[in-house]
């Protein structure tokens, strides 16, 4: 509902928090606030969820708490969906260090139509009193799309690349036709997973570490184009890399803005596409002076996988792999060995064996032998015997 001060407001009633609460869902012009009125004294705190260090209110004893997430504070990494539609999810946490089943979680969405916007300039034109005149200008402009693509220098869109990679953020104005051009500030690098975050372009529109970040420039002669050249980079905690950054329309043009960075006991200093036009009040197409308010600011985000180039993994695959091969080789040579004792003990045993059966055939034909002598001395003795009996009768 609109509460008649400029301010969209959601009331809703949550019995999450073990009692009946109301959750009130401000969407204001900069920023979206989510209010928590409990029907007991809580302790605990309230947070955004992908941002639980950075975007947090802690709570003590209190029975009304809030928690504020400006749309272009990217310690709060409100989502912008689609243009005019903002969301975030929050926790409302009763522990100070761990969530728990009594812990309640919302998503909260904030939607504005900002489809068309009308820009006038009017000039007060008074001559002694006489005659009272106004001379007002107008014009509808549709509110520019403004994207960020990671590309390589050949500016094809890239999703992966390596440490050291050459590359660029490009910022574009997706309508051709558009009568604005853009600058950029606030453009940060965090790991995806709030640990680590790095400044690389600050408030001003100059980079804060020209070996990591370069000068945004125009691509071409068209300010609907910007162009931030880097070496890929990667935090030690991850390998996404999150950019993220405020981009304001400016009319007609934007002009740059003069950074001066010191450099190994140097300075030096170079000009960059990151501050907009001063104000004026002049109207639009006349002169070269641009308005634009802060409300029209736009966060843009986007997210690339980055590796390193130390190998660890391939070199644990290979030293994996190479154990393997050590491992199959030593098999291998036991197993040729293994194979080699059998041969051996086999071929003895064979060995014995025969000889056990020569031998064996040798004792049995030696007792035969034996027992045919006996057989043929007993015979011999028994012929001589009958002999000589028959002799000493004839006589």
């Amino acid at each position: 509902m609109y509460d008649g001060s400029g301010r969209f407001v959601m009331v809703i009633c949550l019995t999450g928090l073990n009692n009946r609460n109301v959750v009130t869902i401000q969407c204001k012009a900069r920023e979206m606030i989510a209010k928590v009125k409990t029907s007991k004294v809580f302790n605990g705190r309230i947070y955004a969820k992908s941002r639980p260090n950075s975007c947090v209110a802690d709570v003590a004893n209190s029975v009304d708490f809030e928690i504020k997430m400006a749309y272009h504070d990217l310690n709060c990494d409100v989502k912008q969906e689609n243009f005019g539609e903002f969301s975030n999810d929050i926790v409302i946490q009763h522990h100070d260090m761990i969530v728990t089943n009594q812990d309640l979680g919302l998503s909260v969405h904030c939607q504005y139509d900002l489809s068309n916007r009308s820009v006038s300039h009017g000039v007060q034109l008074e001559i002694n009193g006489e005659v009272d005149a106004a001379g007002t200008q107008s014009a509808t402009v549709s509110s520019p799309n403004v994207t960020m693509m990671i590309t390589d220098r050949l500016g094809n869109d890239i999703t992966a690349a390596q440490v050291g990679d050459a590359l660029a953020l490009r910022f574009e104005i997706i309508d051709p036709n558009s009568p604005y051009e853009i600058f950029v500030r606030e453009l940060v690098a965090m790991d995806g997973i709030d640990n680590s975050e790095i400044l690389l372009i600050d408030s001003l529109g100059c980079p804060t570490d020209v070996s990591i970040m370069g000068s945004l420039s125009k691509a071409g002669n068209s300010g609907k184009t910007l162009l931030a050249p880097f070496e890929a980079f990667k935090f030690p905690t991850s390998d996404i890399v999150q950019f993220k950054a405020l981009v304001t329309p400016c009319l007609p043009n934007c002009e740059p803005v003069d950074c001066s960075v010191k450099a190994h006991g140097q300075s030096r200093d170079f000009s960059s596409m990151g501050r907009r036009k001063r104000r004026g009040t002049a109207p639009y197409g006349m002169g070269n002076v641009g308005r634009v308010a802060e409300k029209d600011d736009m966060v843009v985000v986007q997210t690339i996988q980055i590796t390193d180039k130390f190998g660890f993994e391939k070199q644990d695959k290979m030293s994996h792999k190479r154990g393997r091969d050590d491992i199959t080789e030593e098999l291998k040579k036991e197993s040729t060995c293994v194979n080699l004792v059998g041969l051996i003990v086999a071929s003895s045993m064979f060995l014995v064996a025969q000889l056990l059966l020569i031998l064996a055939w040798a004792i049995l034909w030696q007792r035969r032998r034996r027992s045919k002598l006996d057989d043929d001395s007993t015979t011999h003795s028994t012929r001589s015997f009958a002999s000589q009996y028959f002799m000493n009768r004839r006589h």
